[in-house]
């Protein structure tokens, strides 16, 4: 009967170390799958901040190219400005 009663005991501890070592295995998991969807998130935002910097370079450029042209058509002589309509 002691016998039975141990292999009893014995099966239900191998049952729940199973049991654990498959939670701990979920939770491993679980974590790097966190960690990688927190890696591409943040690739995600360093690509639209990186795209967002090109655009407001651009933008400068193109400011400071049409305020160069207005600069030289302002010291035009007026009979070239008449010209150029």
């Amino acid at each position: 009967m002691i016998d039975a009663a141990i292999d009893k005991v014995s099966s239900a501890r191998a049952n729940i170390g199973a049991l654990e070592s498959r939670f701990e295995f979920r939770s491993n998991t679980i974590a790097t799958s966190i960690e990688n969807l927190d890696a591409a998130n943040s690739a995600i935002k360093d690509v639209d901040v990186a795209s967002e910097s090109a655009t407001l370079a651009a933008a400068k450029v193109k400011t400071q190219a049409s305020v160069a042209a207005a600069a030289q058509a302002n010291q035009m002589p007026q009979e070239l400005l008449k010209l150029l309509q």
